[in-house]
């Protein structure tokens, strides 16, 4: 990640998001109950911010 900033030209860390857009539904079984609910979490954060970049797409159209 540290390497990634030489790229971006930023002093800060990029945050890499965590998701899958499946058809499979992420189990404990496969994962764990930890990191079950750290990856929804991500997938989540990342649709989030998915939904505010097209709001603000539309509201530049318009």
């Amino acid at each position: 990640m540290w390497s990634l900033g030489k790229v971006l030209n930023t002093p800060e860390v990029v945050r890499v998001y965590i998701g899958s857009f499946n058809e499979n539904i992420v189990t404990e079984a496969a994962t764990g109950p930890i990191r079950k609910e750290l990856f929804e979490k991500e997938q989540e954060d990342l649709l989030t911010i998915e939904r505010h970049s097209k709001k603000a797409c539309d509201r530049r159209v318009s």
